[in-house]
């Protein structure tokens, strides 16, 4: 579900339960989604996935003041088409994020890119995946 045309003042976010994902994929403050996932997803939305990813592993539900959280990442203002509400915009079409309502749900970690995806991208992030992906590189902590 898109962002609402009436952006709330505030959001409940939750963790995007998805065990394979988790098992397989890379958390908010990895190197794979610094190299990797930046290029594609742009460098305000991993911020906002870093800091709302970090939020879901220390905690069931966390509600946020978009305003606060927008002015936190240095993209302050909280109109239809301000930088942090279409971040939050990004996150969910990247599939890293679902939106219902007030309730924000985001993943714990991210899946390693397809190889579309991975055509696209610098030499430097390749290198950073086939090396992530060799070591088995994927560490994010099992919820408790």
């Amino acid at each position: 579900m898109p962002m609402p045309a009436n952006i709330p003042a505030a959001i409940t976010v939750v963790p995007l339960d998805d065990p394979l994902v988790e098992r397989h994929g890379f958390g908010p403050n990895s190197r794979y989604v610094e190299f990797v996932i930046l290029p594609l997803m742009g460098p305000s939305t991993v911020w906002l996935y870093r800091r709302l990813g970090v939020m879901v592993l220390i905690a069931d539900e966390t509600v946020v003041d978009i305003s606060e959280l927008g002015r936190n990442l240095g993209v302050g203002g909280v109109g239809r088409n301000s930088p942090i509400v279409r971040s939050l915009g990004r996150l969910e079409a990247f599939g890293a994020a679902s939106w219902n309502g007030q309730i924000y749900a985001v993943r714990r970690a991210l899946a390693p890119v397809s190889a579309r995806q991975l055509a696209r991208l610098p030499e430097i992030a390749r290198a950073v995946h086939r090396d992530a992906v060799r070591r088995g590189e994927h560490c994010v902590p099992a919820p408790a």
